[in-house]
């Protein structure tokens, strides 16, 4: 410290000056070369002289100071050795209207670390101010975008990938154009792993729509090939299937056996429901009809049976157009019937009813078709009436020749059946029925000629 206070106070007695003067009233003098003396005292006088340049050399030589810089508002004292480095801000604001690139040898460092050597990046806090970042210099988005305005940024080889075929457009509207392609190529695909039984997991794909105002036609899906909708769904849940046959729902893949739901638009847009492979078998519900496919079935079960199998009770056209059948397709040696109620408690299980029957399940033992009325519980006995409003008569519709031919459904031919006719002439019990008279009377069939009863 004295000899600081001496250099300063030879500062100010490097010119003689009156008492009664300042030294601004001083004649100007010449510019310092750097070899002017300075008077230093040395414990007592006289006084010795020294220069700038052998001062200078006395302050590095005892290590009080090797160097003074100032760059950028920032005051930095550098010791010899053995001290940490300084900084002295002077409060200079300094702006910059462009990029600035720092050289290795004129760069900015921190404590401890070697001139020149980077390592950090600056960054910003939520204040603004100029903080060493955590990350890396390099990292954390630098670079330039590639692709054009809205190409989404992909990891390209280290480098910034980016094309117009995946584009993202504020607010949130992404595109995918995957363009004309002579490969497979899936344009998005989801693959997850789900593994905790505790969870529901949301669809991979998960589109929830707030409809505040919307129009009535507005979609939540739709997937369309050369810009036609073939298939989608409406904002209130309506599922848009296209007309098929080679567009509707299809059941059990692509081999095997197959059902396949679509509208068939070359007749009457029915609703059509085929299987085995799209053949013949099939259900076609259309406007007023309801038509069951070639040798399929209409089908109960028992409420306990499995669903799977030929059902017990089976309606189905026969081998002759404009024939039905009722068969036990579960078993084809077990009789079938048909009621006909007139007043009936449970359809299913009646306890009290009203019936007509037409069935081979009443008299099974011998077994015998019944053809009549039933009753049961508080259900009243009924009459049967066989009405025909057109009798048999030589001169109307004739009767069937009376032969045992065996014809299909029919081994004995016609032997057995009965009839009524309008014309008999003097009709006797069994006596060969003669035509051209008036009488109505009962025939039967002996195998070879309608005779009177």
């Amino acid at each position: 410290m004295r000899t600081l206070a001496a250099f300063l106070l030879g500062l100010f007695l490097t010119s003689p000056a009156w008492a009664d003067s300042t030294i601004d009233l001083l004649g100007a003098g010449a510019a310092l070369a750097g070899t002017e003396k300075l008077p230093m005292f040395q414990t007592a006088n006289p006084a010795v002289t020294t220069t700038p340049a052998a001062l200078k050399t006395f302050v590095t030589a005892t290590g009080v100071v090797t160097s003074i810089t100032n760059s950028d508002g920032t005051l930095t004292i550098s010791p010899t050795s053995g001290a940490a480095v300084a900084s002295l801000a002077l409060g200079h604001a300094n702006t910059w209207t462009g990029i600035q690139t720092f050289s290795t040898a004129n760069g900015i460092v921190y404590s401890g670390a070697t001139t020149g050597t980077q390592v950090a990046c600056l960054g910003l806090d939520a204040s603004n101010n100029v903080i060493k970042s955590a990350a890396a210099c390099g990292s954390g988005g630098g670079g330039t975008p590639a692709g054009p305005s809205s190409a989404v940024q992909y990891n390209n080889s280290s480098a910034f990938g980016g094309d117009a075929s995946f584009e993202f457009v504020a607010p949130g509207k992404v595109t995918i154009a995957g363009g004309s392609i002579a490969a497979n190529a899936a344009a998005l695909t989801i693959t997850q792993t789900w593994n905790n039984n505790a969870v529901v997991f949301d669809a991979p794909l998960l589109v929830n729509v707030t409809n505040t105002l919307s129009g009535a036609n507005s979609l939540l899906a739709d997937f369309q090939v050369g810009a036609s909708s073939l298939f989608n769904v409406t904002k209130t849940g309506l599922v848009n299937i296209a007309a098929g046959p080679t567009a509707g729902i299809q059941i059990g893949g692509t081999g095997g056996l197959q059902a396949l739901i679509y509208v068939d638009t070359t007749g009457t847009n029915s609703l059509v429901i085929s299987s085995n492979n799209f053949g013949t078998n099939g259900v076609m519900i259309g406007g007023n009809n309801f038509y069951v496919g070639n040798a399929s079935v209409i089908g109960w079960k028992s409420s306990t049976a499995n669903t799977v199998g030929s059902p017990d009770t089976a309606l189905f056209r026969g081998a002759t157009a404009g024939y039905l059948s009722l068969a036990n397709q579960s078993s084809f040696t077990s009789g079938t019937g048909f009621a006909v109620y007139n007043t009936v408690d449970n359809p299913s299980s009646p306890t009290n009813y009203e019936r007509g029957v037409f069935d081979w399940t009443t008299q099974t033992s011998p077994v015998a078709l019944s053809i009549g009325s039933q009753s049961g519980g508080t259900g009243s006995a009924r009459p049967v009436l066989f009405v025909s409003s057109g009798m048999f008569a030589a001169a109307g519709p004739a009767l069937p020749a009376c032969n045992t031919t065996a014809v299909p459904g029919y081994p004995n031919g016609t032997k057995g059946f009965q009839a009524v006719v309008s014309d008999a002439t003097a009709p006797t019990y069994n006596a060969t029925y003669t035509s051209g008279g008036a009488i109505v009377a009962h025939v039967v069939c002996n195998g070879t000629n309608w005779v009177t009863q």
